[in-house]
């Protein structure tokens, strides 16, 4: 029977850290290992285990989803991965040196934390090692801030006569409330190795709206939306169960679909987080089925005034060609999404984008 050594996760570092433009801003908190272990007791376990996997299939993505390891790109991954290759490989990350470096006034500097912890397992007859890393990452608020304060706190000891509670009173120049409780963590990445040239990621996200805000994800997403838009003009993606390709109309080009695209934050994310797997209700769809789509948006602009849409909004077919203008890219998007679609095609009008 193989001697096998298992460590549990402990916390090793943490640090704060904003996020601009895919660039890291990161310093180091001055703890030691007393103060990690009595920060680590506070923190506890986020429990993950009802989290569902990110449907790829549905463009509108829940608040909390988890992204297991796989073949599928996506930005959630390459940011968090990002930061743990700062975190393992950059070894001049700066220490904190003053609360001044946290906040200036009332405005906190870096808007995010990180507990870093390492966790490691292996044979010990062989000395093998194998280590497993996990980051939590919180958002760092306002209302943390301590700054001239006086504070009530409990003393470990009662009182020996009454048996009261015994308080002690401290006053607070400069601090800081650190985030700790499940409800305000945003995301969770952990590298499990499972040998010495083999790694798993699996990254929960808790709060998807606060994840794109601090990791600042939009140049990420706007990168990926351009990278779909290439692969459907170069035809290496198409749609429907007929292949139909895309093609730009008259006088457009990439770049004027992009900055449409980019304009909007909801169609952005939706766009860049197409992956056009055969699962997708749009490649089971017919050309003839997206046409009669077509047809009857046109016929409903002509009797509904509550709709946002005008004809030019609309795509068209041409040659087993979808033709793409700026005006027609919210509702090209709207077919990209299972739930938008079945209800499109069930004559049932939604399109997001134009609410």
């Amino acid at each position: 029977m193989v001697d096998v050594k298992e460590n549990k996760y402990s916390l090793r570092s943490a640090y704060v850290f904003k996020c601009e433009k895919n660039k890291f801003n990161i310093k180091k908190i001055n703890l030691n290992d007393d103060d990690l272990g009595k920060l680590e007791n506070f923190i506890g376990a986020i429990n993950v285990d009802r989290i569902k996997e990110l449907d790829r299939e549905s463009l509108n993505t829940s608040n909390k989803y988890k992204i297991s390891d796989d073949a599928e790109d996506s930005y959630q991954r390459d940011v968090m991965k990002s930061l743990m290759k700062k975190l393992n490989d950059d070894t001049n990350i700066p220490v904190l040196q003053s609360f001044s470096e946290l906040f200036d006034g009332n405005n906190l500097l870096y808007n995010s934390i990180v507990y870093f912890y390492k966790a490691s397992e292996g044979d010990i007859s062989q000395e093998a090692n194998l280590e497993h890393t996990r980051l939590y990452v919180y958002q760092l608020k306002k209302s943390g801030i301590l700054k001239n304060k006086l504070n009530m706190f409990k003393r470990v000891k009662t009182d020996p006569i009454e048996n009261n509670d015994m308080m002690s009173i401290i006053s607070i120049d400069e601090g800081f409330s650190l985030p700790f409780e499940e409800h305000d963590s945003v995301a969770t990445f952990t590298e499990k190795q499972l040998s010495e040239t083999k790694k798993i990621v699996t990254i929960n996200v808790l709060n998807a709206s606060k994840f794109d805000e601090i990791f600042d994800t939009r140049e990420t997403q706007a990168a990926y939306a351009s990278n779909v838009l290439e692969k459907f003009l170069n035809g290496n993606l198409t749609l429907s169960s007929n292949n139909l390709k895309i093609e730009l109309g008259d006088k457009i080009n990439k770049e004027d679909i992009l900055s449409e695209i980019t304009a909007d934050d909801q169609l952005l994310k939706a766009f860049s987080s197409f992956k056009g797997t055969q699962r997708s209700t749009i490649q089971q769809t017919s050309k003839e089925e997206i046409s009669d789509v077509f047809n009857y948006l046109r016929e409903r602009i002509k009797v509904d005034a509550d709709l946002l849409f005008s004809n030019e909004d609309i795509p068209t077919i041409h040659n087993d060609k979808i033709i793409l203008t700026k005006r027609s890219v919210k509702i090209f998007t709207a077919l990209l999404e299972n739930k938008i679609i079945e209800k499109l095609l069930n004559k049932n009008i939604v399109i997001p984008y134009f609410e």
